[in-house]
Order: C-alpha cells, then sequence, then structure tokens
C-alpha cells in the first residue's frame, strides 16, 4: 500500500534527514501508529484530521478507513528516512516527498501583539468555548475549584453544569500546590508537586501531562508578549529529565521534553499566538475548538493547563 504525507514537523525532519533508520511499530490506535526509534524516540503517524505535533508526520487516510485497517501491526519493522517510510516486508509504503513542513518552536517575532484588555477579552472567549464544548472526562472540572478565574471572566453560571470526577478528587489538592509553587517560585514545591503529578489521569497521554503543556505553552507564550523570563521554565527543563519522564508513557514522555522546550502540536500553538496577536472573536473561538479537539480529553485537559498558566503567570507578573 502506498500512501501520501501531507505534513511534517521540523523536529521529525531534523530527525531523520540523511540516514536509513531503523523502528518498528510500537502501537497503534483509529488515528494514529506510534513507529519507536532505536534511540527510543517516538516518531508519530497520524491522520491528516487528527492534527499535529512536534514528533509527527500527518498522512492522508483513504476514504472511511482508519489507522487500525492500514496492512500494519504492532512489532513491524520499519526503515524510514527523509524520502520515505516502510515496512521491511515491503506491504507498506508512505512517500515523505511533497509533504509541507511545519515548525512547533515559538515564533521568532509577531507583526502585531493586542493590549491587555484585549488578551483578557481573548481569554474570555477560550474559556467560554472550553466551557461549552470541552469533553470534563479527564482532570478539566479543576477549573471550576479556581473561583478567582471563574469570577474574573464572568462564568459561575457554568458550576453546575460541569461535574467533577474521581481523578479531579484524587489530583485537584495537587495541581493546587504545584501552581501554589509557581506563582511564588518555590522549586521545593515544584519538584515535590512534579514528582506526584507526571504520569496521572486516564489517557494515552494522561490528563495531568496535557495540564502541564498546556500551562507551559501559557508560560512561554505570556512571557513573550509581557517581554519578561519566567523563573521556573528553565526549573521546569532542567526538572522534567528522563527519571522523572520515565514516570508516564512514551507518547507523552515526549510531548512533555518537547513542552520543555517550547514546542507544542500545532493547534495548541495556534491558539496561543492568536490570543496575543488578533482581535476577531470568531479566530480565537475556532482556534480553541480546534485545540479542544485533540484526542479524547486531551485537548480539554490542555486548554485547561493554558488557563492556569495564564493565571499564574498574571499572579506573579502583578
Amino acid at each position: 500500500m502506498m500512501l501520501n504525507a501531507v505534513s511534517i514537523s521540523t523536529k521529525v525532519e531534523d530527525m531523520i534527514q540523511g540516514r536509513d533508520m531503523d523502528g518498528f511499530v510500537h502501537s497503534i490506535f483509529d488515528n494514529a501508529c506510534n513507529i519507536q526509534l532505536q534511540d527510543n524516540d517516538l516518531i508519530g503517524l497520524i491522520s491528516s484530521t487528527y492534527g499535529d505535533n512536534p514528533y509527527s508526520i500527518s498522512i492522508q487516510l483513504p476514504e472511511n478507513q482508519t489507522m487500525r485497517d492500514l496492512p500494519i501491526k504492532q512489532g513491524m519493522k520499519i526503515i524510514i528516512n527523509g524520502e520515505r517510510i516502510r515496512s521491511v516486508m515491503g506491504s507498506f509504503h508512505i512517500s515523505l516527498q511533497g509533504a509541507t513542513s511545519w515548525d512547533p518552536s515559538l515564533p521568532h517575532q509577531y507583526e502585531h501583539l493586542v493590549n491587555r484588555t484585549q488578551i483578557k477579552n481573548n481569554f474570555r472567549t477560550i474559556m467560554r468555548v472550553l466551557l461549552e464544548k470541552g469533553n470534563f472526562q479527564g482532570i478539566g472540572p479543576i477549573i471550576l475549584e479556581y473561583p478567582e478565574i471563574i469570577e474574573t471572566y464572568n462564568f459561575q453560571g457554568y458550576k453546575n453544569s460541569i461535574v467533577g470526577n474521581h481523578y479531579c478528587s484524587f489530583i485537584s489538592p495537587r495541581i493546587k500546590e504545584f501552581v501554589f509553587g509557581v506563582i511564588h517560585r518555590d522549586r521545593t514545591i515544584i519538584d515535590n508537586m512534579l514528582a506526584r503529578i507526571v504520569g496521572f489521569g486516564p489517557g494515552l497521554t494522561p490528563s495531568a501531562d496535557d495540564m502541564l503543556v498546556g500551562l507551559m505553552a501559557a508560560l512561554y507564550y505570556l512571557a513573550s508578549y509581557h517581554g519578561i523570563d519566567v523563573e521556573v521554565i528553565p526549573y521546569f527543563r532542567k526538572r522534567l529529565n528522563d527519571e522523572l519522564i520515565n514516570q508516564t508513557t512514551l507518547v507523552s514522555g515526549q510531548m512533555l521534553k518537547a513542552a520543555v522546550q517550547g514546542e507544542f502540536a500545532r493547534s495548541l500553538k495556534d491558539l496561543c499566538i492568536a490570543m496575543i496577536t488578533t482581535d476577531d472573536r470568531r479566530t480565537i473561538e475556532g482556534a480553541t475548538q480546534e485545540a479542544i479537539n485533540l484526542g479524547s480529553t486531551s485537548g480539554t485537559d490542555t486548554v485547561v493547563g493554558l488557563l492556569l498558566g495564564a493565571y499564574a503567570l498574571n499572579q506573579f507578573n502583578n
């Protein structure tokens, strides 16, 4: 079977240029297939309708087919280089020629930045779309435990429409302590709470990890907007090392390693850029919906993390 790649991240391009790399099919899902390389890095083959991430290659699937319908099996040996991906047995071939590349890292500059009043309006829109459209089966309901955020954006009426769950009940005290540590730049608290948060929750990328990715996105992009250095970012980069990353899934570990370097899924990057550069409400609504759509609960948990990160930065920026 011959398929064509639609897009590829620059991070993956750098990984595979100039040589053949051996790997094997690590896991297969409806919209994604992960290839594990010899150095344990993963490259994700994802449906072009699903959305790009820093370690992904998106492909155009045949109509009405999922990844599980393709002639690939877990453990299948794969060879990958800058031009193609193929199975050793020859039953599966993806051409990378013609795929558009995209950069998951932070932009070097922005043509226009909105004022702080507009930023607040944009976050109000993000919050509204999240509460109306989000999937709160993960740890997303913890946002309701921050009355400062709810009252700031006047969304008290949503409190009764979102129900907590046992994930939230268990992890909420740790998340609160972690956010407190971020606000007060307390490395001891951050250190202790990261060890008790990473890897927690449902999903291929556990909910708490998704929240951390969103929080780091807020810190990176809002720090860029305000022109400040956020002291905890280098500490995250140092603390989220292999030992801590090994607490979670291989897929989620890669997302965390990318996030501490300021590299995020395309939908999250687009939302972050929109929130600091546009005054168009529909653009913010669309970008928020795209970010929420990532995975089952992952998108919602990530956007909740984005709001928590914005709240934390606002506290110590004041």
